[in-house]
């Protein structure tokens, strides 16, 4: 009795089973009937949104379309008998648009791929070398930032940087490249690290960080790792770091950007570019300008904003181009820094503690000028000078 009613139990389950698949199969072969076999269409011209409103009323299907795709487009009219799939593409025609037909009755309007091939990425060019290569090309041991990449956050600058970028420490204002510090020998040691600011030699003996200029409206940054004297000179034992800002155009660019982050850091940051004349004379202007309070502490009284920092970059380019092969950049740049360096008592780590009653306080004031001079030759070939002046 019991496998008896087990097995009714079973037919039954198996009958409405056979009954639910019978439903969707009739269901799906009516729907797929109605794309194949042509129905009478009344549809006025209008916008593309009740265009397409109206037709899926008629055609009886769910509409899924986002508003951003169709909005400001129309849609042309439709009289007569058509399969599904042709009156959909006669109304779509001159809107740029594809669509979905989902066997569960859903027109889904979509936009086209941008992409039809493969994404092809502009190469990396090193110019920090004598000879500019392509970064996979480039025997060196390079790391390439663009001016975007470097320009990220509040009060972004160099040591910020050298900070991010494998292969090299900054500590306490000196850096390494590779474990070999900026000055092995001490202060007076000859610099083992050259960094080169549109072509005039930064920083002093031993104190990168007196130098520790502004990274905004820079167009690239190379940082090249081992020995590269034979690139740029002397003074290059640990590797060399050269900076470019950018050039001068022959259009109109203004770029601001104000930030405020912990420690009462604040940025106020500029850059104009415009041209003089068109195509022969041009004209750019970047200043930066950041405070900062410092993350360390003092008990003593009188004594505020112990590792108080203001920096402040302003740099003025030229560009002349008097004949289609030859042009002229001339750059100045003024660096000014005043930094405070306080005394961190070890025994409050992690917590910056300062524990004397007095202010160490260091100015800096750095004035350059480089002329950088192009001629092309033809495709291949260029002749480049640059001289440069800096005054610390």
């Amino acid at each position: 009795m019991l496998l008896s009613g087990l097995w009714a139990q079973s037919r039954q389950k198996q009958a409405v089973l056979l009954v639910l698949i019978a439903i969707f199969i009739t269901s799906f072969a009516g729907f797929a009937s109605s794309q194949s076999s042509s129905q009478d269409y009344d549809i006025q011209a209008g916008s593309l949104n009740s265009v397409l409103s109206e037709f899926a009323a008629q055609a009886g299907l769910l509409l899924s379309a986002d508003a951003e795709l169709t909005s400001g487009k129309s849609g042309t009219g439709l009289l007569g008998t058509y399969s599904t799939e042709q009156a959909i593409e006669i109304l779509l025609q001159g809107t740029g648009l594809t669509y979905q037909l989902s066997p569960e009755g859903t027109l889904t309007i979509t936009a086209p791929a941008e992409n039809d091939g493969p994404l092809v990425l502009a190469p990396i060019k090193v110019k920090g070398e004598l000879l500019e290569r392509d970064l996979q090309n480039s025997q060196a041991s390079a790391v390439v930032l663009d001016g975007e990449t470097v320009d990220i956050g509040v009060s972004t600058d160099f040591s910020e940087v050298i900070e991010r970028t494998p292969g090299i420490i900054n500590t306490g204002g000196s850096i390494s490249i590779r474990g070999i510090g900026e000055s092995p020998n001490g202060v007076s040691g000859e610099r083992t690290i050259n960094v080169q600011v549109d072509g005039t030699t930064f920083g002093v003996q031993s104190r990168l960080s007196s130098t520790d200029f502004s990274t905004w409206d820079l167009e690239q940054v190379d940082i090249l790792r081992g020995p590269q004297s034979t690139q740029t000179g002397r003074n290059a034992l640990a590797g060399a770091i050269i900076v470019r800002s950018r050039d001068p155009e022959y259009y109109q660019e203004l770029r601001v950007k104000l930030g405020y982050a912990s420690f009462d850091t604040g940025q106020a940051a500029i850059a104009l570019n415009t041209p003089l004349v068109d195509d022969r004379l041009a004209l750019r202007f970047s200043y930066d300008h950041t405070t900062t309070d410092g993350e360390i502490s003092t008990p003593a009284p009188g004594v505020d904003d112990i590792d108080g920092e203001e920096n402040t970059t302003a740099r003025l380019g030229l560009r002349w181009d008097p004949t289609d092969q030859l042009f002229a950049v001339l750059k100045f740049s003024r660096l000014e820094i005043d930094r405070a360096f306080p005394f961190v008592d070890t025994a409050t780590l992690p917590d910056f503690v300062n524990t004397v009653d007095f202010q160490s306080q260091e100015d800096s004031e750095l004035d350059s000028v480089n002329l950088r001079v192009t001629y092309d030759v033809d495709s291949a070939w260029s002749l480049v000078s640059s001289s440069a002046f800096s005054d610390f």
